[in-house]
């Protein structure tokens, strides 16, 4: 008897771990965002190597990264809120900056060319 109510302790307070921290987790993972999309020329060409710059406009908290050979870019794990994005390359003209707004778990796509 005494080891089933260890059994049963021991599920109990699993159940309270999983109740308790399941959700924090999963917040966590849903309270960002990500910026994806491409880098083009104005003839269609994909840009690789482009840098993409992404900037909080209240905290001034900035990300970056370059795009592959494809010219593909990708930025994840952004906390919500307003942000200037600007993509810049050696040899072209930088971009105006796009002021976009990341909500909850929104996967925004953003295309350059």
């Amino acid at each position: 008897m005494f080891k089933n109510q260890i059994s049963s302790s021991k599920i109990v307070f699993a159940l309270i771990l999983a109740t308790v921290f399941l959700p924090c987790s999963t917040l966590a993972r849903t309270a960002l965002a990500s910026i994806s999309g491409s880098v083009q020329d104005p003839s269609g060409l994909s840009i690789p190597a482009a840098k993409i710059e992404v900037q909080q406009e209240d905290t001034h908290w900035t990300r970056s990264t370059r795009t592959d050979s494809a010219g593909v870019y990708f930025i994840t794990g952004l906390p919500i809120g307003r942000y200037r994005v600007t993509v810049t390359h050696a040899g072209f003209r930088a971009t105006e900056p796009v002021l976009v707004e990341l909500l909850v778990g929104q996967e925004r796509t953003l295309n350059f060319s």
